[in-house]
């Protein structure tokens, strides 16, 4: 998955279940794969919910879309 532009990865993808607009904090090992960074976590109680933000969709046209992954 992916927090703010960064890859969070957990080789068994054993993740907590998060909803749209919650604020984390994970914790982790930095790597990179293909040139990607990454954050290399070790289980589901890597990343803690700090808080919760509302979010607003925003469209995105087909051609703009690479600015947008991750995101």
């Amino acid at each position: 998955m992916y927090g703010d532009g960064l890859q969070l990865y957990q080789y068994s993808g054993d993740f907590q279940i998060l909803s749209v607009g919650d604020v984390i904090q994970a914790r982790g090992s930095p790597s990179t794969n293909h040139g990607e960074t990454r954050l290399k976590l070790s289980g589901a109680d890597s990343i803690v919910i700090i808080g919760h933000e509302e979010v607003e969709a925003t469209e995105v046209a087909l051609d703009e879309l690479d600015a947008f992954v991750g995101r």
